[in-house]
């Protein structure tokens, strides 16, 4: 029986040293942000990005915009995030 060899590789490029999304990431969570709360003009001005992870980031932006930053607002976020940056990422989308 044949055996699968296969290796996956996931990078973890937080500051962009290695892969240039050109803004994926930033605007996949603002799509996300306002498939969920509608469009109040969200962006990231005002709200401290630097160093700061996805959570961290979903907290900051949910409280500029005083919106409640629970569990379970988070993990709607997320999900609706990661079908944003899915999108971001489909092939017919991706440059090489």
């Amino acid at each position: 029986m044949p055996t699968d060899h296969r290796r996956h590789l996931v990078l973890f490029d937080i500051d962009g040293t290695l892969l240039r999304s050109e803004g994926a990431g930033v605007a996949a969570m603002l799509r996300a942000f306002t498939r969920l709360h509608g469009d109040r003009g969200f962006t990231f001005e005002g709200v401290e990005i630097a160093g700061a992870l996805d959570g961290l980031l979903f907290k900051r932006v949910m409280e500029h915009h005083r919106l409640p930053a629970d569990d379970a607002a988070h993990e709607v976020f997320q999900r609706t995030y990661r079908e944003e940056l899915d999108a971001s990422f489909a092939p017919e989308r991706v440059r090489q």
